[in-house]
C-alpha cells in the first residue's frame, strides 16, 4: 500500500491507496461542508473508496458513530452519540440502521436494552423510566416494561 494526499469532488482524502489511487486500508476523508448527508468526516478503513472495517464518522451537527462498517454503511457493531439529544445508541447495525440488540440510553436516564428491526425498537426488551426524587437528588428508577 501507498500512503496518498487526493482530492475528491466530495472533500479530500488521505491515506492508504491501492494500485489505481482509490482508498484501501486506512485513511481520514474530509468532506466539504456541503454533503447533503451533513457528514463532517470520516477516519478509519476503507475499501474501494467506501468506509469498511472498523472506522468513525463525524457529522456537522456533533453527532458521532464509531464502529463496524461496510460498503460505506453502518454495518455490525457501534456507537453512536447524538449531541442534540444527549441520546447514546450501543449495539448492532445492518445496512445502516439499527438491527439486532442494542442499547439506547436517553439523557435523562431512561433506556431501552432489546432487539431492533429496521430502525425501531421490535422484539423483546426492557425499557425502563427513570426520574429525579427531589427529596433525596437522586435519579431513580420509576418503572419498568419488559416483553
Amino acid at each position: 500500500m501507498v500512503v496518498a494526499k487526493i482530492r475528491y469532488e466530495e472533500g479530500s482524502y488521505e491515506g492508504e491507496v491501492n494500485e489505481g489511487k482509490i482508498p484501501e486500508g486506512n485513511g481520514l476523508f474530509e468532506y466539504r461542508g456541503d454533503d447533503e448527508n451533513g457528514r463532517m468526516s470520516y477516519e478509519g478503513g476503507w475499501k474501494n473508496k467506501a468506509a469498511s472495517g472498523l472506522g468513525t464518522m463525524r457529522w456537522q451537527n456533533g453527532d458521532r458513530y464509531e464502529g463496524e462498517w461496510q460498503g460505506g454503511l453502518r454495518h455490525g457493531s457501534g456507537k453512536y452519540f447524538s449531541k442534540s439529544t444527549g441520546g447514546k445508541y450501543e449495539g448492532e447495525y445492518e445496512n445502516d440502521v439499527k438491527s439486532g440488540s442494542g442499547k439506547y440510553m436517553f439523557n435523562n436516564g431512561d433506556y431501552y436494552d432489546g432487539e431492533w428491526k429496521n430502525g425501531l425498537r421490535h422484539g423483546k426488551g426492557l425499557y425502563v423510566w427513570k426520574e429525579l426524587n427531589e427529596n433525596t437528588e437522586e435519579i431513580e428508577e420509576i418503572g419498568r416494561y419488559e416483553g
